[in-house]
């Protein structure tokens, strides 16, 4: 059930138009980054745990994370949320 979210959430953001395309090709590197580091099922998500990991490999490539969006900082911080990325 949590892989069909994960896939429903990717398709609805990869529909219309994209503005955070930049943000959305970084994310990919960096989601497949950590599933690369620890043993993952092909169709897990990143988890909150890994969410840190998200965060720095963003800083890396020169985003900030838009931590006063609260659209991006609610129950859970929304690391993998192209919107909540501005380049620095």
């Amino acid at each position: 059930m949590l892989a069909r979210y994960a896939i429903a959430l990717v398709a609805l953001g990869l529909t219309g138009c994209d503005r955070h395309a930049p943000a959305r090709a970084d994310i990919t590197t960096c989601h497949g980054q950590i599933m690369d580091s620890a043993p993952h099922r092909e169709d897990d998500i990143i988890d909150v745990h890994e969410h840190r990991q998200m965060l720095i490999c963003m800083a890396q490539k020169g985003y900030a994370f838009q931590s006063k969006n609260t659209e991006c900082v609610t129950r859970m911080t929304q690391a993998d949320n192209p919107a909540c990325y501005a380049r620095d």
